[in-house]
Order: structure tokens, then C-alpha cells, then sequence
């Protein structure tokens, strides 16, 4: 009898919910309905029969195209601000963070599934554990090197750990003092970690575990077996663990030959090292052929795996340690682990820290993490630089304009800020490209009393820099002393504070996007260290390193007023060159010296400097402003490249072997061997009424009750050990039939029932109410 298999993710199984993979396979069950079966019962029993026949298919190998796994999406971690940098994952339920455990809803190709032992199936299932607390898992923009300011992943020791986890306990198997020739090295616990076979033949402690690393075959006399350039042959066979081995290359040339006795031995060639053993062997006896258990492979074949320096595979390199997580040494119970960690012995930073578009890989790239870079990618540049002779006038008007003393002026120094993004400078509810600080003289550092400065922007129709709000502010200074004269022009009540003197000075904004972003930028708070700019006024003109008096403007981002979190970009006192101090950063905390930095610079505040080094040189300032909060972007998964793989797929194969029979054709051996349906009630199907008989159904032919209804049971052992029987029984033929209907949809009426039994009532499908029971 040609056996097709069935879908059917586990077998053995009670529940109706999982019908119809109880079954097994077509030719392991029959469809029975009575020998006098009313018409409804064989058009009940014929759907039946012919929905589990449109399932039967067999698996055929084909080339397909892309096959990978899925994974998250990028994750928006944190902006770091401390030393210990923007974690990754964490234990808070952060939306944006990676939680504490990584399973197959986070990325598909992690294992949810059973795996076979000695006959018996068993359920696991794998799991990452990324670190959730210090700098081991996380994104940082520290100064040092060689992160230079960049936001970078990084990744230390013990940043993951995988677990392979035993979801329930083999019972039977006993690992505490396996040894060749032993139960456990015959039948050895075969369990994929991370894509890779262990075969463990020993438990000897909670904490490690023995396993076969190398191919594993059972050989009779003559027959071999190849791994990578060599094949080993068992040329005769003895008692225990004992025969003749031959290894040879690949011209046939033999390598090595000699008796094993069960130790491991070795073979180098080719620069590399092969070992091979015997595990259990039998000698040819009473016409049977002498056979051997061997273990060979290329490098290791055996290792106990305890977590150290050397608890290693080769496939896998030294960076992953393996090791055990036992509640009972010799026992594999529900609970129990396999761990793989992450744990490189040298660890340099070449190696640690990810730029954009790097991918860190789990043991033999089981996993990957990936970092994306920083997001927003788009920002709106910002230059600040000196100029010289401006004019600035009253009005935007075509005509009326002045450069008067009370609005306008000509032939002034100062500052101009200009983006590429228009709108980005803006004033009250206008968005402008240029903006400008203005002074009406240069002066000796004693004697900038009474100077006049302009906040002015440029109008876009008349390309003039118009002074807003139509009025000058003379500026007064400290002379002489230590401490410089400041303006600080705030967030909040739109004033420039001038040391020692307070003068109405609007609002100076940055926001990408213009009035009514989400996300704005301004020049100072509070009188602080915060600098942005340090303009020198000197008897020369601004950036005059002959000057002691400075004008400070402040830069923070408005939605963070902490001073220690602010960045700062400062341009010295020598024009043209990089000084010690032109630009600050407040990194990770604190503030540092940038201004030797080739590169651009990410501050705490998602502000990025471009190109440190160069612009101050060129004695200008250009920063970055990011349309929202910048993070780091990372992605858990696996990426795969385009390319053709082997995949199977389902191909129906029509039904030839008998699937339904009657009542009466149903023999002492089917009943022993075979799992049944048997559809129609006592009255009907003579094999409903022997499992009344026995005391495993409900209802008989005299005492079933008074109401149209039908019942769907499954039950183990119903006629037979170890094999199920379904009823599908009904008051009234039709009862039946419907109760048919029902098992023939077991997709959508029978996918939520974890029991084994449901009464049907309705007068069509559509209505048809299931109840438990």
C-alpha cells in the first residue's frame, strides 16, 4: 500500500484542533461508515474521505529564486548623552529598544519546533539575549578613538547570548557516564544549535556538555565515508569498539591504516588535521557482516563544551563559547539550555564599533545585528561665517527705505547665518535663508561703548537685509575687565540680555522645515559657557585676536535646557587657523575639544558639525539642524543576498489504496493497526456501538437523547493501542451530514478546539453552531 503524506505537523494528538494530522499518512487510516448506513451518512463519509484525499501530496525539490528570513525593521535607539551610550535593548518596554528576549516573532529564522529522540518527538525553541544594561550592547558618539564623534554600534563581550531551549523533558535518556560503546554514543541526543548538529553523548554537570562534532556513520565491512579531502573506509570489524581502519585521499592512496580501539587518532593533509574513532563496532558472525559506528571530521570530533577559552567549533571560531544550563547533571529537562555567548578573547576597537552599514554575525551567521546609521539622514545645513560692510535697511518697501540712524546702517561687521534649506532662520511666523548680527564700528577692546548691533535678515523679493523690527540697540561692554560682554538672546521672552544692560531683542530660531515645525532650535537660554559662536571685537574689526572683549551667542536645543548637555561650536581668535579651542562638543555628557577633528561631529543634541577641522580653518562654522530627534537605526535578522536556492513544494498524488470501507469489512487487524473515522451512529456504524460497549462513548443505540444534535470525538486507543478513533455520529442522518460538513472545514470551525469532543447543531454549515463539551 503506497503511503502519502498527510499535512501534518505533529501526530498523536487529542485535540481537534489538530485534526487531521493525527492520522498519519493515507494507508495508515480508513473512513468506516455502516454496513446500512442511511443516504446522508454515505455523502457524509464520502466528504470525509474526499477532503483528507486532496491533502494527500508528496515533497518535490525545486530552484527558486530569493529565499530569506525576516526580521525587525531599523529600531530608533536613543541618542546617547552618557558614557555608557544609547542601549540597544532593555528590560523598560521601550518602544524603541530591542526587548531582553529575541524569539521567532522577532526574526523567523529562530526555531520554534520539535526535534526526535530514540523514536519520541520532543519541543524546543531558540532565543537571543541581547545585553540590557552598561556599554556592551549600544550606540555611542564618544570623541575617542576611533568613533571621533560619529554616532557608531557597539559591541564587547557578552553583548548576546544564544539559547537553544529543551521545552520538556526526555524521560527516558540517561547522560551521566556515557563512553563509547555506550547507549548514549549509539544513539546520541542529535539537536541542531544555531544551524549546526551536535550529537551530546554527555551531561557530566549543569554546566557543559560532551557532543560528536564530526560525521557520525554506522559502516559495514568495506563501506566508507568522505569528509572533505579524505575517506575513511572500515576495512574489518570486531568485537566492543574495535576494527580496522583505512584512510585514504583523493587518489586513492592510503594515508593512514591500522587498528582503532575507540581512541581518537589523527591524519594531517592538506595543512589540515582529521580525527577519527570508533564508537561501537560488531564482528561478522552467523552469516551477519561485521559493522562499525565510526566518528570522523575535519578538526574536532569530540569536545566537552563548558563555556571556556576552548569549549569552541571550528565552524564557528573561538569568539562563541558553548556551554549547558542543566537542572540535573545526566538529565535533559523542560527548562534546560544549550548557551552560545559571545565571547571574544581579544577584542580591539577595530572590531567593536560598527559605522553605517556594518553587520555584526552570530555564530556561523545564524543572526545578524545591523546598524542603518543615524536617523533623519536629511538635515539643513547651517553656515555661520564673518562679513564685512553689510548695509542694512528699515523697510523691504520698494521706495520709503532707509539706512538711518533708527533703523538702517551702513558698512557694518558681524555675523551672517545662511541654510540651504529655505526657511530654516526664522522670525515669528516667516521662515528666512539668511540672517544676520551686525555691529556699526570696529573699536579697541577699551573703548566699544555705546557700539550698535542689528539682528537683520535678508528679504527674498528685494535681496535686501532688512532690519526688522526698525530699530538699533547700542550694545554696552565691560571694559577692561575679566569678564566679557555677553548677548544672550533667550527662548522664551524674545530679549537679548547685554551684560549689565537688558535691551528687546526677537527671538533667534532654527527649525528645519520653518515656522510650526515639530522640532526647534534656538540661540541660549541662560547666561552660560554654552558657546556657538566667540566673536572677538577688536581695534581691526570682528575676529581680531588683538582684542580682549568678546561677544557670546548661545546655541541649545529649546526642548533641553540643561546646560550640561549642550553643544558648542566656538571659532577662536586666529582667522584662517584651527585654534585649540574653536569647536566644543557636549558628547556623551561632556564637553571636549573637537577642533583637531577631520570628520563631521553628532552632539548630544542630534546637532551635527561638519567637517571640524577644515571649516574652522576656513574660519566658519557649518552645523547640521535635524528636521526631528536624531537616533541610531539597528536592525535584528538576517539579510540574504539574491540567489537561486533549493526549496520543496507539494505535489497531489492521486489516491489508489482503499480509504474507506464499511463497518463490516473493518478486521481485528485494522482495528489493532489503523486509525479510524467512523462516521454514523450506534444505530448505524457497528463500530460506534462497540466503543459504547467499551465504555468510550457517551451514547448507545437505546439511551441516545431526544434532540437533534451529533457529536465529534476523538479519542486515543479507541480500538486499538496507540491508535486514535474519530466519531462523527448524529441523531438524524442529517445530523450527521452536517457534523460531516463540519470536520470536512476543520480550518475555520475546528482550528480553536483544544479538546477532544464538540457537539454540532444547525440546519447548515454557514449556522452551525460547535459547542466544547
Amino acid at each position: 500500500m503506497v503511503a502519502m503524506t498527510l499535512v501534518s505537523p505533529a501526530l498523536g494528538a487529542t485535540a481537534l484542533k489538530d485534526y487531521p494530522t493525527f492520522l498519519g499518512n493515507v494507508g495508515d487510516f480508513y473512513v468506516v461508515v455502516g454496513n446500512n448506513a442511511a443516504a446522508s451518512d454515505v455523502a457524509g463519509a464520502i466528504d470525509v474521505a474526499a477532503n483528507l484525499a486532496q491533502l494527500s501530496f508528496t515533497t518535490q525539490t525545486v530552484t527558486t529564486g530569493t529565499s530569506s528570513a525576516t526580521g525587525t525593521s531599523d529600531r530608533k535607539v536613543v541618542l546617547p548623552i552618557s558614557s555608557s551610550g544609547g542601549q540597544i535593548a532593555g528590560t523598560s518596554g521601550s518602544s524603541n529598544q530591542f526587548p531582553a528576549e529575541l524569539r521567532n516573532f522577532y526574526y523567523s529564522g529562530l526555531k520554534d519546533s520539535k526535534f526526535q529522540y530514540r523514536g519520541t518527538d520532543h519541543s524546543f525553541h531558540e532565543a537571543v539575549y541581547p545585553a540590557t544594561s552598561g556599554s556592551t550592547l549600544s550606540v555611542t558618539h564618544s570623541l575617542g578613538s576611533p568613533i571621533n564623534g560619529t554616532i557608531k554600534m557597539r559591541i564587547d563581550n557578552n553583548a548576546f547570548v544564544y539559547k537553544y531551549r529543551f521545552d520538556d523533558t526526555i524521560s527516558a535518556a540517561d547522560f551521566n557516564a556515557a563512553s563509547a560503546n555506550s547507549t548514549t554514543y549509539t544513539t546520541p541526543l542529535k539537536v541542531t544549535v544555531a544551524g549546526k548538529e551536535f550529537q551530546i553523548v554527555a551531561i557530566a554537570d549543569t554546566t557543559s556538555f560532551k557532543a560528536l562534532v564530526g560525521t557520525v556513520k554506522t559502516l559495514s565491512d568495506g563501506e566508507s565515508v568522505k569528509v572533505g579531502d579524505l575517506t575513511l573506509k572500515v576495512v574489518q570489524s570486531f568485537s566492543s569498539t574495535t576494527a580496522k581502519i583505512e584512510v585514504t585521499d583523493p587518489s586513492g592512496n592510503v594515508v593512514k591504516s591500522g587498528i582503532n580501539t575507540g581512541s581518537t587518532e589523527s591524519v594531517s593533509y592538506g595543512g589540515s588535521t582529521y580525527n577519527y574513532k570508533v564508537l561501537s563496532s560488531g564482528a561478522t558472525a552467523s552469516g551477519v557482516a561485521g559493522y562499525a559506528q565510526v566518528v570522523f571530521g575535519k578538526g574536532d570530533i569530540e569536545t566537552t563544551f563548558d563555556g571556556s577559552t576552548t569549549a569552541v567549533v571550528s565552524d564557528w571560531g573561538s569568539d562563541w563559547a558553548i556551554a549547558g544550563q542543566w537542572q540535573t547533571a545526566g538529565r535533559v529537562q523542560n527548562g534546560d539550555n544549550i548557551t552560545v555567548t559571545y565571547n571574544p578573547q581579544s577584542l580591539t576597537d577595530a572590531n567593536r564599533y560598527y559605522t553605517s552599514g556594518g553587520v555584526f554575525k552570530g555564530p556561523g551567521d545564524y543572526f545578524e545585528l545591523k546598524y542603518s546609521g543615524y536617523y533623519p539622514g536629511n538635515f539643513a545645513k547651517v553656515t555661520i561665517e564673518p562679513v564685512t560692510g553689510q548695509t542694512v535697511y528699515n523697510s523691504t518697501a520698494a521706495t520709503g527705505y532707509s539706512t538711518s540712524v533708527n533703523g538702517g546702517g551702513s558698512s557694518l561687521n558681524g555675523l551672517k547665518l545662511s541654510s540651504g534649506v529655505s526657511g530654516t532662520l526664522v522670525s515669528g511666523s516667516t521662515g528666512y535663508s539668511e540672517m544676520y548680527l551686525l555691529f556699526n564700528s570696529s573699536a579697541s577692546a577699551t573703548n566699544f561703548n555705546n557700539s550698535y548691533y542689528w539682528v537683520a535678515y535678508k528679504d527674498s523679493s528685494t535681496g535686501r537685509i532688512v532690519n526688522l523690527n526698525v530699530t538699533k540697540y547700542p550694545a554696552y561692554f565691560t571694559q577692561g575687565g575679566a569678564t566679557p560682554g555677553v548677548i544672550n538672546i533667550t527662548d522664551a521672552q524674545g530679549l537679548a540680555v547685554i551684560q549689565n544692560a537688558v535691551a528687546p531683542v526677537e527671538n533667534i530660531t532654527l527649525s528645519y522645515g520653518g515656522p510650526g515645525a515639530t522640532v526647534t532650535y534656538t540661540f541660549g537660554t541662560t547666561f552660560s559657557a554654552k558657546d556657538l559662536l566667540n566673536v572677538t571685537a577688536g581695534s581691526t574689526g570682528i575676529f581680531n585676536s588683538s582684542g580682549t572683549q568678546t561677544v557670546v551667542l548661545s546655541y541649545q536645543n529649546r526642548t533641553t535646557s540643561s546646560t550640561s548637555t549642550s553643544p558648542e561650536l566656538i571659532l577662536g581668535t586666529n582667522v584662517g587657523t584651527a585654534d585649540a579651542n574653536d569647536a566644543k562638543a557636549r558628547v556623551e555628557g561632556s564637553s571636549q575639544d573637537v577642533s583637531t577633528q577631520v570628520g563631521d561631529l553628532i552632539s548630544d543634541e542630534g546637532i551635527i558639525v561638519y567637517s571640524v577641522k577644515s571649516n574652522a580653518e576656513g574660519n566658519k562654522g557649518v552645523i547640521g539642524v535635524p528636521p526631528e530627534t536624531v537616533y541610531g537605526l539597528v536592525k535584528f535578522g538576517k539579510e540574504t543576498a539574491t540567489a537561486s536556492t533549493s526549496s520543496t513544494v507539494n505535489v497531489v498524488v492521486p489516491v489508489t489504496t482503499l480509504v474507506a470501507k464499511l463497518d463490516s469489512e473493518i478486521t481485528s487487524a485494522d482495528k489493532a493497526g489503523k486509525d479510524l473515522v467512523l462516521v454514523g451512529g450506534p444505530c448505524k456504524n457497528s463500530l460506534v456501538a462497540d466503543l459504547k460497549t467499551a465504555g468510550k462513548f457517551a451514547y448507545g443505540c437505546s439511551d441516545w437523547p431526544a434532540r437533534n444534535f451529533a457529536i465529534i470525538q476523538v479519542m486515543d486507543d479507541g480500538l486499538g493501542t496507540g491508535h486514535q478513533v474519530v466519531v462523527v455520529a448524529g441523531t438524524r442522518a442529517d445530523d450527521t451530514r452536517l457534523a460531516s460538513s463540519v470536520l470536512q472545514n476543520y480550518a475555520t470551525k475546528l482550528s480553536a478546539v483544544t479538546g477532544a469532543k464538540v457537539e454540532v447543531s444547525g440546519a447548515a454549515l454557514a449556522s452551525a453552531t460547535v459547542t466544547p463539551v
